[in-house]
């Protein structure tokens, strides 16, 4: 069971079927936060590095990273 699972139990939460969904919003969330990949990779229980992680959600961090680079303005 990885640390999502476990931590969604330990808060009462009910876990029923399949967790998928909720684990794809919960490392969306995370790394459009800012959470550097290998992190959440290994609070999803994933041993690899962060390689099925980046393969998954690498697209994420582009599209946050242009968004927020769009709002910086070096002139008035």
């Amino acid at each position: 069971m990885s640390e999502v699972d476990r931590r969604g139990l330990s808060a009462g939460q009910r876990v029923t079927g399949d967790t998928s969904r909720f684990r794809h919003l919960f490392a969306t969330v995370c790394i459009e936060s800012g959470v550097d990949i290998p992190t959440v990779a290994a609070w999803l229980g994933h041993n690899d590095g962060g390689a099925l992680a980046m393969k998954t959600y690498g697209h994420l961090r582009a599209d946050h990273s242009q968004l927020a680079a769009q709002k910086v303005k070096f002139c008035g």
